[in-house]
């Protein structure tokens, strides 16, 4: 019988080694996983700074809604400072609804790998409510060092704005069934830009009420001409729009 209790005793003693044995070890691994992951999970925090190697500029971007209900259309504001500037004094600034972008977006969309950055967004509508009668426009800004500013770019970027054209010409073609499926009958199955090559002096088209207004119109074909003339080596931007005769 007594040596049957001190086997007992014996196992007793064993688990309760084992068990504290376990509870070190995991303290031990936890401790050591902790340590070794620390700092990944620190230089995973999002910062804002660009480009990501060897980064130049410090940023601050503030965004809102545009509508209660959107989700992904918003517009927002920028600016930007050199990062060894202890002053903090901006170098890029834009507000909220900047440079012309009147319509439901304006974001930055700031290069990883290059001194540079764009800015996208919609300049206003025509009026209609599908997708096509949004108007896009980009703009785009390269870091200069000897004049210590960002500069625009946009006759560089031959690619982008031959998509955007090829955007525009399809708004174009669609003439007035972005507004109605019966127009009136002098503007069936014409362009936009013969609308107003054929009748320059109308107020609206395409239908008698809530139809396309003429501001829109001319809007719309002064920012495709601009399109063209940057893709003939101009460096025009959205707020040269406005000021294009046609």
């Amino acid at each position: 019988m007594k040596k049957k209790s001190t086997f007992i005793i014996i196992v007793i003693i064993c688990i309760v080694i084992i068990i504290g044995g376990s509870i070190l070890a995991l303290k031990y691994n936890i401790s050591s996983y902790l340590q070794n992951h620390s700092s990944s999970l620190t230089t995973q925090q999002p910062k804002n700074i660009f480009p990501d190697k060897n980064p130049l500029f410090t940023f601050k971007l503030n965004s809102k809604k545009t509508t209660s209900s959107s989700s992904d259309l918003h517009q927002q504001s920028i600016i930007i400072y050199l990062i060894n500037d202890t002053k903090k004094k901006p170098i890029f600034q834009r507000n909220y609804y900047a440079d012309g972008f009147n319509g439901n977006e304006l974001t930055y969309l700031l290069a990883t790998n290059a001194d540079s950055f764009k800015q996208r967004g919609t300049l206003r509508t025509l009026g209609c409510s599908s997708l096509d009668c949004s108007l896009p426009w980009s703009n785009f800004y390269i870091w200069n060092t000897t004049a210590k500013k960002f500069i625009l770019d946009n006759a560089a970027q031959k690619d982008d704005f031959n998509q955007l054209l090829n955007k525009y010409n399809t708004i174009d073609k669609k003439g007035c069934s972005l507004f109605t499926q019966k127009p009136e009958p002098n503007q069936q199955g014409l362009s936009l830009s013969e609308l107003y090559q054929q009748y320059p002096t109308y107020s609206s088209y395409c239908k008698a009420t809530q139809g396309l207004d003429t501001k829109n119109l001319v809007f719309f074909l002064q920012a495709k001409k601009v399109i063209k003339e940057i893709l003939k080596g101009g460096n025009f931007s959205s707020n040269d729009i406005k000021n294009t005769s046609l």
